[in-house]
């Protein structure tokens, strides 16, 4: 995120004081992190469907709540199930 470009966009974004950011495969929060040390008035909301993924995500953002929350589903567009592998 520090080479890639992300964490100078979320610096820059930063000024436009976003509420309400959606980290969508959010994987273990890195990304979720950096992103509220980054935007302090943002609502985070990490999307992670794999359980195992999701329970250490829950931990790692469990000190954040509620201004980071981690959902155990994700976003596409139409409901339904889907088969991770």
């Amino acid at each position: 995120m520090l080479r890639n470009g992300e964490a100078w966009l979320l610096a820059r974004l930063a000024a436009f004081r976003p509420r309400v950011v959606f980290d969508v495969g959010a994987h273990v929060g890195d990304w979720s992190l950096l992103a509220a040390g980054l935007l302090p008035e943002a609502a985070i909301h990490a999307f992670e469907i794999v359980p195992a993924t999701h329970a250490e995500l829950a931990r790692r953002l469990a000190g954040r709540a509620p201004r980071v929350t981690a959902n155990a589903f994700g976003l596409a567009d139409k409901e339904g199930a889907i088969d991770v592998h």
